[in-house]
């Protein structure tokens, strides 16, 4: 099997030298006083000294760490089993090695030194640093990617949101817009003058949920709804985001079992409302509600609905400053088409009186009974 070496009343198996030297790894081994006994091909070619510059040598004097400290005092006492150092070579030079340490059979136990196999894993380390990399650019060009995705999309929400100032048309499209880049339904709530809130508009991507978003638009005010995400966003302005939405969640939300079941007809899985604010006002609310399990919201998603809810506002108070004007220009005509008619008759005679005054200057032998003539109505 193989030579063994007596050393005072331990023994320990010693392989032989053409499979030490045949491993692929270093193999070194010291004894009790760690003084190297073996140091095979590979740990040769690994480190630079040949084996005769180093048995017999003290393992602390010839392999130091990245910091200078002996080797030996990593190993002292402790089992290594694949630990990743840093370890330097005759030349100065940092190795990336892997280091596996076990003791060598002792008697009565005394301990009989230990022997200490080293990897150059220099090669795996760069594949690993080198597919670091590949997923790191990966990561930060879908991320680029995403982004350019949310500026477009926002990009031509503007668009949409400012083909109309019409009021009803705004509504509809604030709502639509967010579906399906966004969400897979949505609801517009909008503070009304007399300080309630109205559903003023919802959006589905899927024509099948208009049925049941219209029977809770129907059947529950948006003040019964007082922990829904839309609800919560209006009253403290800011936004609420639920990133999983579970069946405890929705029982807790919902204001008696019949909304409970439409809501699960809904199947919402994640969640959020956001503010819309004017002019440093709260408006409304918008509330976005995910389906599909691959779309999950999160800090991100609410970053990007905040940015979507300040362009809704600007169209929707935009269209309500187009509605007030306009309507002040409605009452502007009427009240100058009732003044026209009622000063008419006096305006005219007015009028009429001043080319007779005109007319007396060139004429002398004016009609004193002209001149006389009451001109009142």
């Amino acid at each position: 099997m193989g030579a063994v070496r007596t050393q005072g009343t331990a023994s320990v198996l010693t392989p032989p030298r053409a499979l030490i030297d045949a491993a692929p790894v270093g193999a070194i081994s010291v004894d009790r006083g760690g003084t190297i006994q073996e140091w095979n091909a590979a740990a040769e070619r690994l480190f630079g000294w040949a084996r005769p510059e180093v048995v017999g040598r003290v393992l602390s004097t010839v392999l130091k760490d990245e910091h200078g400290e002996p080797f030996a005092d990593t190993v002292r006492g402790v089992s290594l089993i694949g630990a990743e150092l840093r370890l330097r070579n005759r030349s100065g030079d940092l190795l990336d090695v892997a280091v596996w340490t076990a003791p060598l059979g002792a008697i009565e136990d005394r301990f009989d030194g230990y022997v200490v196999i080293v990897a150059d894993i220099a090669e795996r380390k760069r594949l690993d640093a080198e597919r670091t990399r590949r997923v790191r650019e990966e990561a930060e060009r879908a991320e680029a990617q995403a982004r350019l995705r949310q500026l477009t999309f926002l990009a031509e929400a503007s668009s949409d949101l400012s083909s109309s100032l019409d009021l009803e048309a705004t509504q509809r499209r604030v709502a639509a817009v967010a579906v399906p880049e966004m969400a897979d339904w949505c609801t517009l709530h909008l503070l009304q003058p007399d300080g309630t809130i109205a559903t003023v508009a919802t959006a589905a991507a899927d024509p099948a949920l208009e049925g049941a978003l219209e029977e809770l638009q129907r059947r529950y005010a948006p003040s019964q709804l007082g922990l829904s995400p839309g609800s919560r966003a209006l009253r403290a302005g800011r936004p609420f985001l639920v990133s999983d939405v579970t069946h405890k969640w929705l029982a807790r939300t919902a204001v008696d079992e019949a909304h409970l079941r439409l809501l699960e007809r809904l199947g919402p899985r994640s969640t959020m409302g956001v503010p819309l604010i004017a002019r440093g006002r709260i408006i409304g609310a918008m509330t976005f509600v995910s389906q599909t399990p691959r779309r999950r919201y999160d800090t991100a998603s609410l970053a990007l609905a905040e940015a979507l809810a300040r362009r809704c506002a600007l169209a929707i108070d935009n269209a309500h400053l187009h509605a007030q004007t306009r309507e002040a220009l409605r009452a502007r005509e009427t009240f100058l088409s009732v003044a026209s008619h009622e000063l008419g008759g006096p305006l005219a005679r007015l009028k009429l009186y001043t080319e007779v005054l005109q007319l007396a200057q060139s004429r002398e032998d004016l009609d004193d009974a002209l001149l006389k003539r009451d001109w009142r109505a």
